[in-house]
């Protein structure tokens, strides 16, 4: 349909599109449905998942904080210059920071009513905090004065209930 990515070569899809599909999946399911919202919790931190990192099981919240933390870094100051050389980005690189975006869109669904789970997230991610997370998030601006400030457990509050405002609900599912 419109807006879907084209197939590579040979009509499959590559494992980025592959990814990126997956995520767009996740983050409606995330934001549209309790329930579902519910399971994803539930199996984020389970140890029978079909994940492994380095050939070590690992949990579903470790993969999407290993995809969050491991794109591009926010280093830039507000204000500053661009220069050529920040334009010139690989496609990796973009790839990176899209799935970088993704994957802290959807944790910022399945965390930010869950106490238990944003601690999780903060031990996992390389700052020991959900800065990482938070500054990643489209974010209202109360909402962002309120992450500058280090309030990230109300930011990610108010990310989800703005997103939801934000969003009609076209299907309701198990109804």
């Amino acid at each position: 349909g419109p807006g879907a990515p084209a197939p590579a070569e040979g009509g499959a899809l590559d494992s980025y599109e592959e990814l990126n599909l997956l995520f767009g999946l996740l983050i409606n399911v995330a934001e549209k449905d309790a329930k579902l919202r519910d399971v994803l919790k539930d199996e984020a931190q389970s140890v029978e998942s079909a994940f492994a990192v380095g050939g070590a099981p690992c949990t579903f919240l470790k993969v999407l904080c290993l995809l969050m933390a491991g794109g591009p870094q926010r280093g830039e100051e507000d204000g500053e210059d661009v220069t050529a050389e920040m334009l010139n980005f690989s496609e990796k690189d973009s790839e990176a920071k899209i799935n970088q975006a993704y994957t802290s869109i959807l944790l910022g669904f399945i965390v930010s009513e869950d106490a238990a789970l944003r601690a999780a997230v903060a031990a996992l991610l390389p700052e020991g905090t959900l800065g990482q997370l938070v500054e990643t998030l489209p974010l209202p601006p109360k909402a962002k004065e309120l992450a500058d400030k280090g309030n990230f457990d109300v930011a990610l509050h108010r990310f989800k209930a703005a997103a939801e405002s934000a969003t009609p609900r076209i299907v309701r599912f198990g109804v």
